[in-house]
């Protein structure tokens, strides 16, 4: 089969055109994966935060249970009145432990979310970059043979058709 040069130029540019949009589905692709990788980290960060502000807040209560025993000594106070105030202390926080771990549990879970969803918008794109590929050179093999004069050969040849 032979071609006329301006159809061969046309064949060259479809075919270089279906290579660009699979290449940039690709890099679509790899940009998405790199965005997911920096939310896992972002989430590594979150976990290791949540862990962090967890000690610092467990080290305030015994810091100030230690001042309250202290105290309490040092007043003379019953016994009944130390108990509840070491009681209500406990209380505010194991609230505030409960806060922090809700608090980063939630971040963490919405980091996991947009990572998964840049993993699947990059795997999106590059299928969608293949489909359009597709498209571009089968709507020029289409528009080529319609418009095909009598002497030029018929790009289906290989399957047989003239």
């Amino acid at each position: 089969m032979c071609v006329d040069p301006l159809t061969g130029a046309l064949i060259g540019t479809t075919l270089l055109t279906a290579g660009s949009q699979i290449m940039a589905g690709n890099a679509q692709d790899s940009a998405a994966r790199l965005n997911a990788r920096q939310y896992d980290v972002q989430r590594s960060e979150a976990a290791t935060e949540t862990s962090s502000a967890l000690r610092k807040r467990f080290r305030e209560y015994e810091q100030v249970s230690g001042l309250n025993t202290v105290a309490a000594a040092l007043s003379g106070l019953a016994v009944s009145s130390f108990d509840a105030t070491t009681g209500a202390n406990l209380g505010v926080a194991l609230e505030d432990l409960r806060t922090i771990t809700a608090s980063g549990a939630s971040r963490e879970g919405a980091l996991a979310t947009a990572a998964a969803t840049e993993r699947a918008r990059g795997k999106s794109a590059k299928q969608a970059s293949r489909f359009e590929a597709f498209s571009t050179v089968a709507g020029a093999a289409i528009t080529y043979e319609t418009n095909r004069g009598p002497d030029q050969g018929s790009l289906f040849s290989i399957f047989g058709e003239k």
